[in-house]
């Protein structure tokens, strides 16, 4: 939350987003690089297909939004 709020701050007066825009961005990247670190170190293999990167100029087509509603 702290990094999303500071990258938030950083960027998103600049390309106008608002910060659930910025939360969903850090959240899928966050995602790439956890199944990246987890699934090379259970199977060794690098050819295994990962979820992409989503780069800064793409933030604001970002769709994906953390809620604080959502289920657990």
């Amino acid at each position: 939350m702290p990094v999303g709020l500071t990258v938030w701050l950083l960027v998103g007066w600049i390309v106008d987003v608002r910060l659930g825009a910025v939360f969903g961005w850090l959240d899928l990247n966050l995602i790439a690089a956890l199944q990246r670190v987890l699934v090379l170190q259970r199977s060794g293999d690098e050819s295994t297909a990962y979820a992409k990167f989503v780069p800064l100029r793409s933030l604001p087509s970002v769709e994906h939004r953390i809620s604080l509603l959502a289920p657990l």
